[in-house]
């Protein structure tokens, strides 16, 4: 089984440095490269054993525009069966390039979003250009942040600055890893709401004990978080294992 699949580590890498040094306002009021969702593509990227035929889906430089290519689900040698899984292939001026995915669920992956607007999707490619369109088909499902942080094991990634705020953009407090944590501070955390203020994605989360390390020292606290890094806005620091433990 082969898919690309995006770590919060690969997250970094979706928008171009150029993008990802200038978080300007898109119109729907979300800043250029920041992941705000997954959007699920059945026809190209289909679940765990699911059948398949390989589907293409135009892709355009701005909502209405002509294309200007597409997207394809391509298998790879050997040839796919229901339960191997066909990669995402962006295809511009007959180029074609690997498109990065992120799993919404166990084996199952989407287009990664950056921005909405009436009924159409940006989407990070991985390549260049970084960021295109995409109108959803009729078995798409968008799932923005607030329901991906929803029931999952969600946590804080390495990249957090371990700051707690007592509301978005407000006063803060440094959280202090507790005992034995060790150098990876990566706490569990429930998510209570998630919220946009100046096109900037902020959570409210409460520390919680890890199911999957429950003999491990939780973490001790609640207020706000940032989403993305305010340095790398592609990178969500607040994120969740889609696989479970």
């Amino acid at each position: 089984m082969t898919r690309t699949i995006l770590s919060l580590a690969l997250l970094a890498l979706v928008v171009s440095p150029s993008i990802a040094q200038n978080p300007l306002q898109t119109p729907g009021g979300d800043r250029k490269g920041y992941v705000i969702g997954l959007l699920a593509v059945p026809e190209l990227l289909p679940g765990d054993c699911e059948p398949f035929a390989p589907a293409t889906l135009p892709i355009f430089a701005v909502p209405g525009g002509a294309p200007i290519g597409e997207l394809r689900g391509e298998g790879r040698p050997p040839a796919v069966t229901v339960c191997e899984f066909p990669e995402v292939r962006a295809v511009i001026g007959g180029a074609p390039f690997d498109v990065a995915t992120a799993e919404h669920g166990y084996e199952e992956p989407s287009l990664i979003v950056t921005a909405t607007r009436g009924g159409w999707y940006q989407v990070a490619t991985g390549g260049r250009p970084a960021l295109v369109w995409v109108k959803p088909t009729a078995r798409s499902v968008y799932r923005p942040l607030a329901e991906l942080f929803t029931d999952s094991l969600t946590y804080l990634g390495p990249a957090w600055d371990r700051r707690l705020y007592t509301r978005p953009g407000g006063a803060f407090s440094v959280l202090a890893p507790p005992p034995g944590a060790g150098e990876l501070f990566e706490p569990s955390v429930d998510v209570g709401e998630v919220t946009q203020v100046r096109g900037v994605y902020w959570a409210r989360v409460t520390m919680v004990t890890s199911p999957c390390t429950p003999d491990e020292p939780a973490a001790q606290g609640s207020g706000w978080v940032r989403v993305h890094g305010p340095e790398a806005p592609a990178r969500p620091i607040l994120w969740f294992h889609s696989r479970g433990c």
